[in-house]
């Protein structure tokens, strides 16, 4: 086994890199598998240079009698990286939120057209001399199996790969994560504050850095070219006003987060699993749709993170159920029919009908939808459907036909 690169950078002289000091770097931890398409590498597009015809499809990585165990990698993952000015997230960053970073963790190495467990990782980087702001480091699990401490050694690959494409070459020293030594031989991995010969172990040494120079140093290399946190001890305030006690298995959580330094983002958790963040608020408030929770007794963890790596935490007990017909919901499966409709001022649960027999619930009138659908809305006496006071049933047959949209789930 062993951590293969891209390419081999060819030497070239120290440059003095032009840093944007306001930007914190993003690094999506991806244990959930994707598809690969060729191209010039771009973590938001799935596009990978690495990629030679085709597709690559990366397998999410597989906790079921494997011996993984994600809490344990992502912490250790998260603990390597936290004296730098990197946040990390387990969710993929929406469209138009800038350039990131993905560590994508599956897969044996045949996926990228390389031999079964030839490879630990390889990342999709433009060169080890600088940052390639949209790389992509896949990470090969199953290649990990039978190797000693495989949670901490399948740590060490991600930290090593998202390494590279954040400027990092290949080190000699044996604790370094960027050397290829074991850590049930170096006994311990860290991005060493140490000059050390470039190379890949103490018996394979080069004479010459790739990026210059006959040494390298991973940690003042990663203070250069991402920046170091910024240390301070006084966390967020956190104040969550949505979910409450009840909820559909689609909900929005809204919440208030200040700080006295810089905000970083609000990530939100169902039963320990990431299931979204929100790094872009309105003013102090961050929302998100979380979709598609299990019904029943729910733990949401909400967590407000500052630039400096301190948190405010609120759990809610949440006990999710399914809405009615009328009830307000943000996606289909919020509802007991799984149908969610929206005429332009938000969501209700209704569910189709047959304009023939108007089998609507009491309050309710069957109304055709266009395409083919008819679906069940309040009848107009109920007014809450009304576009004013005193709209006919016309009325809102008309703002039906240009304005309902039936929801579909995003894939």
């Amino acid at each position: 086994h062993q951590y293969t690169p891209m390419v081999t950078p060819q030497p070239r002289a120290k440059t003095t890199p032009i840093f944007a000091t306001g930007t914190q770097r993003v690094i999506y931890l991806n244990r959930k598998g994707g598809t690969y398409k060729p191209g010039a590498t771009d973590a938001a597009t799935n596009a990978s240079q690495l990629v030679e015809g085709g597709t690559a499809v990366i397998p999410p990585l597989n906790e079921i009698g494997t011996g993984f165990d994600w809490s344990i990698i992502s912490k250790c993952v998260r603990d390597h990286f936290k004296p730098y000015d990197i946040r990390i997230v387990e969710t993929e960053p929406p469209a138009g939120s800038g350039s990131y970073i993905e560590a994508v963790v599956g897969g044996n190495g045949t996926e990228l057209g390389f031999g079964r467990d030839q490879l630990f990782g390889i990342a999709s980087a433009d060169d080890f001399c600088n940052v390639t702001e949209k790389g992509i480091a896949f990470s090969f699990s199953e290649s990990h199996d039978g190797v000693p401490m495989k949670n901490l050694e399948l740590c060490a690959t991600i930290a090593h790969e998202v390494g590279h494409v954040v400027a990092l070459e290949h080190e000699a020293l044996p604790v370094d994560l960027m050397s290829y030594v074991l850590i049930a031989e170096s006994g311990s991995k860290t991005f060493a504050s140490q000059d050390s010969q470039c190379g890949t172990s103490p018996s394979e040494t080069m004479a010459q850095c790739s990026c210059g120079g006959g040494t390298t140093n991973s940690s003042g290399r990663l203070g250069r070219f991402v920046g170091v946190r910024p240390v301070e001890s006084t966390a967020p305030t956190l104040a969550v006003t949505s979910p409450g006690a009840t909820a559909a298995p689609s909900f929005e959580v809204i919440a208030t987060a200040t700080d006295d330094m810089e905000m970083a983002d609000v990530v939100v958790s169902v039963d320990g699993v990431e299931v979204g963040f929100d790094a872009v608020p309105e003013g102090n408030t961050y929302k998100l749709t979380v979709s598609g929770v299990r019904e029943g007794d729910r733990m949401v963890k909400v967590v407000a993170r500052d630039r400096a790596g301190n948190e405010a935490v609120k759990d809610i007990a949440v006990k999710v159920a399914k809405l009615q017909i009328g009830d307000s919901c943000v996606a289909n499966d919020a509802c007991t029919d799984n149908l969610c409709a929206d005429i332009g001022d938000g969501g209700f649960c209704t569910k189709t009908c047959d304009l023939a027999a108007d089998a609507c619930p009491d309050g309710f009138e069957c109304i055709d939808a266009g395409g083919g659908q008819a679906v069940c809305i309040t009848s107009s006496e109920g007014g809450c459907c009304q576009s004013s006071p005193g709209s006919s049933t016309t009325a809102l047959l008309a703002l039906l036909g240009v304005g309902l949209v039936l929801r579909r789930r995003r894939r």
